[in-house]
């Protein structure tokens, strides 16, 4: 899973060992650590003990050397190479670290959008398996209609009459903590119309940490190739 700790977003694995006595963190490589635990750890749990561990974390990430690759994007917020091959079709594949491109004209305006549509089939297929459960916590039961676009000036944007959210296509680049946040934020558009005391109160409650996640997600800049 992935984890938020302060300014660092790590991926921790749990492991669970009937054998050892208590449990452990451990750093593996990159930004990815390890719990090992003689009980079931919760999502909850895990990421509460690793915000414990701050400082072990950033002693740990702060030894790595930094990757720069030539050309790059983010998918949920973790980097891959992106890797742009000549071929007879167009698509995206994640390969472990790598972003396979495979275009049939090599133009930076073609395979922007062979990115974008992959951005949107990742956005689509996350917000479908968690956009029901969002709004039955939000007590919305009428039909709300999805549309993706690629804009800059917004993550999301709610229109109450029509009965419609707008994503922004490249929300697929973030972790799925701030993507959550941004779902709550327009369907509690659906109650209050400004962004006033009342609605993030209401955001508070129905998101915890909505503040800081999406001050985190507002923070957070990505200097992909597209």
């Amino acid at each position: 899973m992935i984890v938020r700790v302060k300014e660092f977003e790590i991926i921790c694995n749990f492991i669970l060992d009937k054998k050892r006595r208590g449990w452990q963190i451990k750093y593996l490589k990159d930004n990815i650590f390890q719990i090992k635990s003689n009980q079931f750890m919760s999502d909850e749990k895990i990421i509460l003990e690793m915000n414990k561990h701050y400082r072990f974390i950033k002693r740990c990430l702060s030894i790595q050397k930094p990757i720069n690759y030539e050309k790059a994007i983010h998918v949920f917020g973790l980097e891959y190479e992106l890797i742009i091959t000549k071929s007879n079709y167009d698509g995206l594949l994640l390969l472990d670290d790598k972003a396979m491109l495979y275009t049939k004209n090599d133009t930076d305006e073609y395979n922007k959008k062979i990115v974008l549509d992959f951005y949107q089939k990742l956005l689509e297929e996350y917000i479908l398996s968690v956009f029901d459960t969002c709004k039955y916590r939000c007590n919305i039961k009428d039909d709300i209609k999805i549309e993706y676009k690629n804009v800059k000036t917004y993550y999301g944007e709610c229109y109450t009459k029509e009965k419609k959210i707008v994503f922004q296509k490249q929300l697929a680049k973030y972790d799925k903590n701030y993507i959550l946040s941004v779902i709550y934020h327009e369907l509690a558009h659906f109650y209050y119309k400004r962004h006033d005391d009342a609605f993030y109160n209401y955001l508070e409650t129905l998101f915890p940490n909505y503040k800081r996640i999406q001050s985190n997600l507002r923070k957070t800049k990505y200097n992909d190739t597209y």
